[in-house]
């Protein structure tokens, strides 16, 4: 079959020729068109040989993409050598109408062919028939995924329950809000209040504390298991502090003048037995013209250089208040050997105990036990 050759020749002719002076008559351009001849040659081969043949023969060459479509068919077309393309405005031959004709029905037919051919072909495909292995597969991958839907399903009925339980227990919990906000309400209202009360009992606690301070100093308790107490009771103008009464004079006396008017108070001269009632008149005498000094009962009359108070007790080193001079000096510095009597000061410059001249006057601080009242 290999060297078969389907050869048809279509070969198209001028006829019935009209006469010579009728032909000189016809325009050019008829004439033109009817000398010319037309020559169609269709081959079929199915061997290199028909090809070779046909090419020496001197045929014009198939179109490329139609070889390499289908190598077993070609259409070739050849013109005769007085062919000559017609001119512009000449009606086409009858000839070249039959043959287009005549091709026209061959791509028809190559169309429909081409039609049913892929009419078949999608019917194959889509035969049911074709791949049972496919179609077992998609069985399989359907029951697969039915099953997963119905798990999917009571996964979804299960989320909606606890969904609704959770809604339900939301509302709860929102009555619950709101039971608590109300309550945190009232609970804010109760704390103002409170608060309010707590700064009035504080207030009224400070003033209940300076009192009962004031309770302490005049009437201390006496025993801790009775808590039973001492009132001490000073004269008027007379300050207490320890039980004792304090009294800061406004006339100036000296030394010994102010021995004898505190013992007419039936009082002396203050003693300072402690750092605890130095501070205490210190303060008091802050409140006082800071430019007051006052006498206090210590001398050294008999013995220079050893102080003793006006009870007769020698004065304790430990419980000195010796103040310092402008210079720097510390007190006593008996200065001129005429200071034998001991005032108390506070100033800007100066504060505590200097020894002075007996026959000076200052200011006198005397001193007596506060009368006690037990309770």
């Amino acid at each position: 079959m290999a060297d078969d050759v389907l050869y048809a020749s279509v070969n198209f002719s001028q006829k019935n020729r009209q006469p010579r002076k009728q032909e000189e008559q016809d325009t050019e351009a008829t004439r033109d068109q009817r000398d010319e001849v037309i020559y169609a040659e269709v081959k079929a081969a199915n061997s290199q040989e028909t090809q070779k043949e046909e090419t020496e023969a001197g045929t014009c060459q198939p179109i490329k993409s139609e070889v390499e479509s289908d190598p077993y068919s070609s259409l070739k077309w050849k013109r005769a050598k007085n062919d000559i393309p017609a001119k512009e405005g000449a009606s086409e031959h009858p000839s070249n109408l039959k043959m287009k004709a005549c091709l026209l029905k061959f791509l028809l037919f190559l169309c429909g062919s081409l039609l049913a051919s892929i009419v078949l072909l999608a019917i194959y495909n889509l035969t049911p028939f074709k791949d049972k292995g496919a179609v077992n597969e998609m069985k399989q991958n359907y029951s697969i995924n039915e099953q997963h839907l119905m798990q999917l399903r009571r996964q979804y009925d299960i989320l909606n329950r606890e969904h609704s339980n959770l809604s339900e227990y939301q509302k709860t919990l929102q009555m619950n809000l709101t039971s608590l906000q109300s309550l945190y309400s009232n609970l804010s209202a109760y704390l103002t209040k409170l608060l309010s009360n707590y700064s009035t009992l504080n207030q009224e606690n400070a003033e209940f504390s300076a009192v009962i301070e004031k309770l302490n100093k005049r009437c201390p308790i006496s025993n801790s298991l009775s808590q039973s107490r001492i009132c001490y009771v000073c004269p008027q103008n007379w300050m207490l502090f320890n039980s004792k009464c304090y009294s800061f004079s406004s006339n100036k006396l000296t030394w010994t003048g102010g021995v004898e008017g505190c013992r007419q108070h039936e009082a002396h001269l203050v003693i300072i037995e402690s750092e605890e009632e130095q501070t205490f008149l210190l303060n008091e005498l802050s409140k006082q013209s800071p430019k007051k000094t006052y006498w206090i009962g210590l001398n050294d009359i008999a013995n220079e250089g050893q102080f003793v108070w006006v009870d007769n007790k020698r004065l304790d080193r430990s419980k000195s208040f010796w103040g310092v001079n402008w210079d720097g000096t510390m007190e006593p510095d008996n200065w001129r050997n005429q200071e034998n009597c001991v005032k108390i000061q506070k100033t800007a410059t100066a504060s505590g105990w200097y020894d002075a001249y007996c026959l000076e006057t200052n200011n006198v601080i005397c001193e007596r036990a506060a009368e006690g009242i037990t309770l």
